[in-house]
């Protein structure tokens, strides 16, 4: 990643060593936050949900079946539903709660003038909330509720945590995962996060290992902003054998 930084400062002809190290500190920083946070988010959600973990332990059966025990790309591509679990386990609990640009020139945004060098901050949250596939309007948020109920972490997890929005039709899938940002300024390491994720999941189901948290409401005790941060002495990880490894 760092290289492909060096090469986009090097077309844009702005390369200066205070520019590099400034690239180069930020490209790392995000690296560590975005896998952390992924990480968390996806071990915490599936604590608490055993029934999608006995699914995601069968599908590994099924892998090791069809393609022994050894862990590839493209093996790892063979496994649709812990894909799925971890894109639906970051469309509730993006790693990056916000994406920040700045205006290269004036420009009026929905009646709003932005003037040229200001910078504009994306709530990634309000962009999955709002999800065309998923938004229905009013309707989407229950009554007392503060968000919709596919966002529903907190209150609604079993209801808002649906690995199959993403192994239905294309068309159907939810189209906004931002956790990662967009366009020219896609995170690089976006496929390698995905990678590591997906390797130590696999890892940990193929073992018969089970996990928790040593506070079992760690999501509702933790901060989400500017990123996911368990409280203090909750984001203990508790790993035991549960059954027998599947290789």
């Amino acid at each position: 990643m760092a290289e492909a930084q060096l090469e986009v400062l090097r077309a844009q002809q702005r390369l200066s060593v205070e520019n590099a190290a400034m690239r180069l500190l930020g490209t790392l920083i995000g690296a560590v936050d975005t896998t952390r946070y992924m990480i968390f988010a996806v071990l915490a959600i599936l604590g608490q949900l055993p029934q999608e973990v006995d699914v995601l332990r069968q599908e590994q059966q099924e892998v090791v079946s069809s393609h022994g025990p050894t862990l590839s790309q493209a093996v790892l591509a063979n496994m649709p539903r812990l894909e799925a679990c971890m894109r639906e386990a970051t469309r509730i609990l993006p790693a990056s709660r916000v994406i920040m640009r700045q205006a290269t020139e004036r420009l009026s945004l929905c009646g709003v003038e932005v003037p040229r060098a200001a910078y504009m901050i994306c709530s990634v949250d309000c962009m999955h909330a709002l999800e065309p596939t998923l938004w229905k309007g009013a309707a989407s948020i229950p009554a007392g509720a503060c968000v919709p109920w596919y966002m529903d972490w907190r209150g609604g997890l079993v209801e808002a945590f649906q690995p199959g929005r993403w192994l239905g039709d294309p068309s159907s899938r939810p189209r906004h995962m931002l956790t990662f940002g967009f366009g020219p300024h896609l995170c690089l390491g976006m496929n390698l996060v995905m990678t590591e994720v997906k390797l130590l999941l696999a890892v940990l189901l193929r073992g018969g290992l089970a996990w928790s948290f040593a506070d079992r409401d760690v999501l509702s005790h933790m901060e989400v902003f500017p990123g996911l941060r368990p409280a203090p002495g909750s984001d203990r990880l508790l790993i035991t054998k549960q059954q027998q490894p599947l290789c």
